[in-house]
């Protein structure tokens, strides 16, 4: 069975903003061999605005 069909996923929305750059956690996937962060890095700027999407995997 998948993380997200035993409802592993949590949605976090925790942000922090340095520089002009925001992180935002959006949520997480954990199970027993590792997790899941699902996040938005958005960099405001006023020519150049750009969003991306990252995760990163851990498992042991």
């Amino acid at each position: 069975m998948c993380a997200f069909q035993n409802d592993h996923y949590q949605e976090m929305g925790a942000s922090r903003e340095h520089n002009g750059v925001t992180m935002t956690l959006d949520g997480v996937i954990a199970d027993q061999k590792g997790f899941v962060l699902f996040m938005l890095k958005d960099k405001e700027e006023t020519e150049h605005p750009s969003s991306t999407h990252l995760f990163f995997k851990m498992y042991g």
